[in-house]
């Protein structure tokens, strides 16, 4: 949107942003160490929900970022499968997540979804 209203976009490669990813944990394949990010299944919501319409707004203008995002959500979901708790939850949680974005549901999910994707009735 930035770039939409005439700012400029700049690139600072060697930033560092502190912010805490979840509750991660160092989790060794052979010499490969790897840091899952044990999110909670509405988080995995979320996140793939925005994704979806991020997609959508931006990729054919971005591919360069649309590619490297979605290999970003594979690598997630890689660590999440072989190493965290809940799969199946997190699973439907990211499915129900591309649905609502694919229908360009956005905001506070419903009490309805949010007990559909954290398991409660």
């Amino acid at each position: 949107r930035a770039k939409k209203f005439g700012f400029k976009i700049l690139v600072a490669c060697k930033a560092n942003l502190l912010h805490r990813l979840g509750n991660q944990k160092l989790k060794r394949i052979g010499i490969f160490k790897v840091r899952p990010t044990f999110h909670s299944p509405l988080r995995w919501y979320y996140i793939n929900r925005n994704r979806i319409i991020m997609h959508s707004l931006y990729a054919f203008r971005y591919p360069y970022w649309a590619i490297y995002d979605f290999m970003s959500g594979c690598y997630l979901m890689m660590k999440m499968l072989l190493f965290e708790d809940q799969k199946s939850r997190k699973i439907f949680a990211f499915f129900l997540g591309v649905v609502d974005g694919i229908f360009g549901r956005m905001g506070q999910i419903t009490a309805y979804r949010e007990a559909q994707v954290s398991g409660r009735k």
